[in-house]
């Protein structure tokens, strides 16, 4: 920052709403959710609405009512989880965490979905299939602002009854990576047999950071520890740059694309160079 700059005495402006999740696009552009909660037939539920403003947001204009967005024929409610910009700021992609009522006594099925925006609203739909990307998460947009990248969760190998191995938590499930062009048709795997733990994407470079993890891999897993590696997503090759004896879970690269982070025990934070 420069030794000049100063912090302004007021706000440029403030969103009165209450807003769960927001996101800033290239151009400033800023698209958030509010909680939206509503009752149906009794029963209390949760579908968050999507909106987008500009410098000064006196005009904010909404992207998705959420109390029209239903999937499914049951009872649905979904909370925004994440908001990203393609590098263009003309789409978006939204994490949905879901909840669907799957019987009369109220049981649940629990997920996870990312649906497909334009900055105007509009769902962009994916060829032959639909507007969100069911299991999708940590999507982006990638440099072309046509494509879209995202991770799915591997489905962990089922235990025998009565084992003694403990359910994996959040931060022990694996990830696919997959890609999609929505005018094409539904996506195909990035980086096939390969699994993950986390990704931090560098959209505009068609690059990403990523740690590896072989517990569930389709192939025959590698020895050692979880892998650092870097990402060339349009040639769809990765280059190994460290052995992480302390991944503990969490991954976030820097604007410049030069450092990373990742938490190494439940305290502690690790930062590395990547030049």
């Amino acid at each position: 920052l420069s030794p000049n700059c100063k912090a302004q005495d007021k706000p440029a402006f403030k969103i009165e709403e209450y807003i769960t999740r927001f996101a800033f696009s290239a151009g400033g552009r800023i698209a958030y959710a509010t909680r939206h909660v509503f009752s149906v037939k009794n029963m209390q539920l949760q579908r968050d609405d999507i909106w987008s403003c500009e410098k000064g947001c006196n005009n904010p204009r909404m992207l998705l009512s959420g109390e029209k967005f239903t999937r499914g024929s049951g009872p649905f409610s979904y909370t925004v989880r994440a908001l990203r910009w393609s590098p263009d700021g003309k789409r978006l992609t939204a994490e949905l965490g879901t909840s669907q009522m799957v019987n009369d006594v109220g049981d649940t099925r629990e997920g996870v979905m990312t649906l497909l925006l334009d900055d105007a609203g509009k769902q962009i739909v994916i060829a032959g299939a639909d507007s969100v990307i069911p299991g999708a998460v940590n999507a982006t947009w990638m440099a072309d602002d046509a494509s879209v990248v995202y991770l799915t969760a591997l489905q962990p190998k089922p235990q025998p009854p009565f084992s003694e191995q403990p359910p994996k938590s959040d931060q022990d499930i694996a990830f696919l990576m997959n890609r999609v062009r929505p005018v094409a048709g539904p996506g195909s795997p990035v980086f096939p047999g390969v699994t993950f733990a986390a990704v931090a994407w560098n959209a505009t470079k068609n690059a990403g950071i990523a740690v590896e993890r072989d517990e569930y891999a389709a192939i025959p897993p590698l020895p050692g520890p979880a892998r650092l590696v870097a990402l060339d997503l349009a040639r769809g090759t990765s280059l190994p740059l460290a052995s992480l004896e302390g991944y503990a879970g969490g991954l976030s690269i820097s604007p410049s694309g030069k450092k990373v982070a990742y938490w190494i025990d439940n305290e502690q934070l690790e930062v590395r160079d990547i030049d």
